[in-house]
Parts: structure tokens; C-alpha cells; sequence
């Protein structure tokens, strides 16, 4: 190998090694973009276990050619997101603190189910009208008023009561 055979040769070779072993010796990689057609985040391995798939972003499978591309991700476990925004959500369970529709604050109405304990329908009122002074607060907060105002569902909680009054047994 001649003298400038080398002066090409090692530095691309050492650029090559380089290269390989850069994820391997940094835990943390930064860049602006990744391009991939799927990405899969694992837990931490456990001795004898395979890996466990945590999160899971990619493609839908199409049931024809004609069919859209539609994106999906799986998430095995909970979700904590500031906001999250879609066109569609779809989902077996939804349990929330506060509801909001079209940021205006809520609380849904509870009925008298017939067969259930006073002490029952009586927890579930408390815990409406909790829902509904914390959804109040934070629409308070959210405008910045000050004031404080009857919540509506404090009403319906008074009518519910009336209503709730137990049949006597026979």
C-alpha cells in the first residue's frame, strides 16, 4: 500500500469505527428528525424475560390496496399528556377528574338507579358535586375570574335528593 493509499485508507477507517461505536458509548442520542417506518420502545429487560414492548408507533395494516394509510400507536400502560388532540378517540374507558367539552367544563348528571343503597346514591352526589367545584375552578382559573357562582349541577343534586327517598320494602 503506498503512502497515499494510506492517507485515504485509515482515516475512513477510523471514521467507520467511529461511527459503529457511537451509540454504544453514549446513552443519548439528539437529532432533529427521525425517519422510520415503525419505532418500538421496550421496558427494561428482566433476567429470563424477553423484553417487554412499552409503546409501539407505526402503520395500521391496510385491508387492501384501495385503503387509506392510517397511523396508529399502542401504548401498553398509562398515558400522561398536558393535551391531547385528535380527530377521533376511541376508547373501552375513560376515567377523568374533570370533563370538559370544547373547553367549557362539566359534570354529567346522575340518576337514581333503582336497587341501590341510599348511602350509594348519596356518595355519588358528593362526589358530582366535588367534580363539578373542581371543574368550576378550573374554568375560574382558566378565565380569570375571581367570583364565585352556583354550580348548575348544585340544583339538580337538591332535585336528585328529593327524588331519592328509598321505596319501603315489603
Amino acid at each position: 500500500m503506498t503512502e497515499r493509499e494510506r492517507w485515504i485508507v485509515y482515516p475512513l477507517l477510523f471514521l467507520a469505527l467511529g461511527a459503529a461505536l457511537r451509540d454504544k458509548l453514549s446513552e443519548h442520542t439528539k437529532t432533529k428528525t427521525i425517519e422510520c417506518e415503525e419505532l418500538v420502545v421496550y421496558g427494561e429487560d428482566t433476567a429470563g424475560q424477553p423484553p417487554k414492548v412499552l409503546v409501539q408507533i407505526g402503520a395500521m395494516q391496510r385491508t387492501s390496496a384501495k385503503s387509506p394509510h392510517v397511523g396508529q400507536i399502542v401504548v401498553e400502560g398509562l398515558i400522561h399528556a398536558q393535551g391531547i388532540e385528535a380527530d377521533t378517540l376511541q376508547a373501552n374507558n375513560i376515567n377523568a377528574g374533570n370533563y370538559f367539552f370544547h373547553r367549557i367544563p362539566f359534570a354529567p348528571l346522575l340518576r337514581n338507579v333503582p336497587g341501590a343503597s341510599p348511602a350509594d346514591q348519596m356518595r355519588a352526589l358528593q362526589l358530582q358535586q366535588q367534580a363539578a367545584e373542581a371543574a368550576q375552578k378550573a374554568a375560574s382559573e382558566q378565565t380569570g375570574e375571581t367570583e364565585k357562582t352556583v354550580s348548575p349541577s348544585s340544583s339538580a343534586d337538591q332535585s336528585s335528593d328529593e327524588q331519592a327517598t328509598p321505596a319501603p320494602e315489603e
